[in-house]
């Protein structure tokens, strides 16, 4: 029974969306394995965004949390983008097609 509810509260939570601070790392992890994956390796080099993913990771959070915002965060949208983000093929990810839920993120 106590695992049903600790199952129950986390699918609760996770249904609320994302706080900013879980989007800004969220969305650094989706996107730097997106462009380590369907960015040639010179195209990478050039955009300034490390040797690896993890490098990668560490410098979009990093620019993510030093952005100031003057509007307000929509955790449902950050969801939404996080998740839209990661079924991306190479061909949109390459093309900038991203969710348009993360033109939302930030109301």
């Amino acid at each position: 029974m106590r695992v049903v509810s600790v199952i129950g509260i986390a699918l609760l939570m996770s249904s609320c969306g994302m706080t900013e601070g879980r989007y800004n790392r969220s969305y650094s992890e989706v996107f730097c394995e997106k462009v380590f994956e369907c960015w040639p390796q010179d195209v990478v080099e050039n955009a300034g965004y490390g040797a690896n993913v993890a490098e990668c990771q560490v410098t979009t959070a990093t620019s993510l949390e030093s952005v100031e915002r003057t509007c307000e965060h929509n955790p449902t949208n950050a969801q939404l983008c996080v998740d839209g983000l990661s079924l991306l093929d190479c061909d949109d990810f390459t093309s900038a097609r991203l969710p348009e839920s993360c033109d939302e993120v930030c109301n």
